[in-house]
């Protein structure tokens, strides 16, 4: 973990690291997640507790691989969908007198729909689900070289699209 690296050793191993990626996905601010992790290490004996700066730094150059055991020898049948999760906590009141945006994120994720794990997950603000669709799809081809089929919802029904998954 530490090998070719310049400066101090880390002090938290890359597991811990991954396991805070993990929860960062559903507990956005780290500051929330460094609180998470001080109530979890008082029931874990020797748990060292890193700052949320850390945090940050170590997960932000993380990569996480979600699910690594595809074979990519095998056809695979992807389903993409997205759910929106709200992070700020405005009123429906105030979005419309003051005309502001809504507080949501979108968590867009593609499923092997064989095996129900997540093979890939994107977090968009603001984007629209036809956006996301093509690339989502581009990227779980190049990683697993075995894309056969993409399904969706109906928020994916476009020209643009059907023309993307008729060509490929």
């Amino acid at each position: 973990m530490n090998e070719e690296k310049e400066g101090a050793e880390y002090r938290y191993p890359a597991s811990l690291m991954s396991m805070l990626a993990a929860i960062h996905v559903y507990l956005p601010p780290y500051r929330e997640v460094e609180g998470f992790v001080r109530v979890f290490s008082e029931h874990v004996e020797g748990l060292r507790v890193p700052d949320y700066t850390t945090m940050w730094w170590r997960i932000s150059t993380t990569k996480v691989q979600l699910d690594p055991g595809v074979d990519p020898d095998e056809d695979v049948t992807i389903t993409i969908d997205s759910n929106g999760i709200k992070i700020s906590n405005r009123g429906e009141w105030i979005r419309q007198k003051w005309m502001a945006k809504s507080g949501f994120v979108k968590v867009h994720l593609a499923v092997y729909t064989k095996r129900g794990k997540i093979l890939l997950m994107q977090v968009t603000k603001d984007v629209h689900d036809r956006k996301i669709f093509v690339p989502l799809v581009e990227e779980e081809a190049s990683s697993t070289g075995s894309v056969t089929r993409a399904i969706g919802d109906g928020a994916y029904d476009s020209r643009e699209i059907f023309r993307h998954l008729d060509t490929n």
